[in-house]
């Protein structure tokens, strides 16, 4: 299913955060990529989209929804993991592959979420796509022992630590949904990457997913990862890569 996500909301979303300019170097690692996706810090979507409403179709502001309806349009469930490197100057350069060619440290993002597509434009012209939804974001902050690695997911990654290859640390993120109970069930930050703290981790995304449809759960959609048709767009498209 896919939306417009016209550049200038997207810059709007970006207002609360315009004291805070995307670091050059960020930018440019971020640059490299195209065609692929890549999480940015969570934006609240003011996606205009069609519902129907008495059997016609009706353009409605997605804030205003219900949120049974929220729910109901976040036609696509996906459990992704991207992996960056961190570079000698502390920014995250985004990789393509999963397995680390070198020691050093890396960050591992894990989303899992329930979303739509928006296409991000200019005028006409589509620069990118963004993921619009709810769901559960798992940062693993790396620092490996050797090269070769394999980071490409959280169960490879808890049987690297077992085997001495990492050490790190461990946060959850609910993105677009919240409530007291599911407050109470994030865990934070987990300060030692091992198989226990992974365990906990998945135990928590577990439980708060349970508590996404319940009535006492606001959901406020959000703008989660990118996708820019070409490269050097980042500036153009208004996004803060997550870091």
């Amino acid at each position: 299913m896919i939306k417009k996500l016209s550049l200038v909301i997207v810059v709007i979303l970006l207002a609360s955060c315009a004291s805070t300019p995307i670091s050059e170097s960020l930018v440019n690692n971020v640059n490299n990529l195209q065609n692929e996706y890549f999480p940015i810090e969570p934006l609240i979507a003011r996606s205009q989209i069609e519902i129907p409403v008495d059997g016609v179709m009706v353009t409605k502001d997605i804030r205003t929804l219900t949120n049974t309806e929220k729910l109901a349009f976040l036609g696509d469930t996906r459990v992704v993991v991207t992996l960056a490197k961190v570079t000698k100057s502390g920014e995250l350069s985004y990789l393509a592959g999963k397995l680390t060619s070198e020691k050093g440290s890396y960050v591992a993002f894990m989303d899992y979420a329930n979303f739509f597509i928006h296409d991000i434009t200019e005028g006409d012209e589509v620069i990118g796509r963004a993921r619009v939804g709810v769901g559960l974001r798992l940062v693993a902050r790396i620092k490996t022992h050797k090269k070769g690695v394999d980071l490409g997911s959280v169960l490879k990654i808890g049987f690297a630590a077992n085997k001495n290859e990492l050490s790190g640390e461990l946060e959850v993120r609910a993105i677009g949904v919240t409530s007291k109970e599911i407050q109470d069930l994030l865990p934070g930050s987990l300060p030692n990457l091992d198989e226990s703290s992974i365990q906990r981790a998945l135990e928590s995304m577990a439980a708060v997913k349970t508590k996404i449809h319940d009535a006492g759960t606001s959901v406020q959609p959000r703008i989660m990862a990118v996708a820019l048709i070409e490269k050097n767009m980042v500036q153009k498209a208004g996004v803060m890569p997550d870091a």
